[in-house]
């Protein structure tokens, strides 16, 4: 279950161009130990929104929130909002894993020749004692960074570090480097 990640209900309006915004928040709490978080609401259209980063990465949709969530008397509406992670694992040539090797995620855009350039940093840390450092991202494709002796592990040409790592809801994606 993801854990005490923050999410907003908000009633939802249109722009002047008729596309769905955010109105008045009306309300908002965590997601509890079982992965669910219940909102008793009226009738009516409305918005969810994951605030402060609760998964970093690309937005939801476009406009960053989920839009479009109808709700009526008597029916129960089911939002599933489900990330994906990534995991950094590093060893030395001898097997041992490396500990407080420091690392950083990117969300990807083109250039104007349409290869991959990094964009947003939106997770960075450390691997553990076990070699391992994670992140969950909202699904799409990311690039990583760390900063390693030697010569570039990946195909990242702004840094040491791999473009086109495909991350997809309800997987762990392994970024192994040896």
């Amino acid at each position: 279950p993801w854990e005490n990640v923050y999410v907003e209900v908000y009633e939802q309006i249109a722009d002047v161009n008729g596309n769905p915004v955010r109105g008045n928040r009306i309300q908002y709490g965590r997601i509890n130990q079982q992965g669910l978080l219940d909102f008793d609401l009226s009738d009516g259209i409305f918005s969810i929104c994951t605030e402060g980063g609760a998964a970093p990465g690309y937005g939801w949709t476009a406009q960053d929130c989920i839009y479009n969530i109808e709700s009526s008397s008597g029916n129960l509406t089911t939002v599933k909002l489900q990330p994906g992670q990534i995991e950094i694992a590093i060893t030395g040539a001898s097997g041992n894993a490396w500990e407080s090797v420091y690392y950083e995620v990117y969300t990807q855009k083109q250039d104007v020749n349409g290869n991959p350039v990094i964009n947003n940093r939106v997770a960075y840390g450390r691997t553990n004692n076990t070699g391992i450092g994670y992140a969950f991202l909202t699904p799409g494709m990311y690039a990583v960074s760390v900063d390693l002796p030697g010569y570039n592990w990946g195909n990242l040409t702004t840094g040491k570090g791999q473009y086109n790592i495909a991350i997809e809801k309800g997987k762990v994606n392994r970024i192994f480097v040896n």
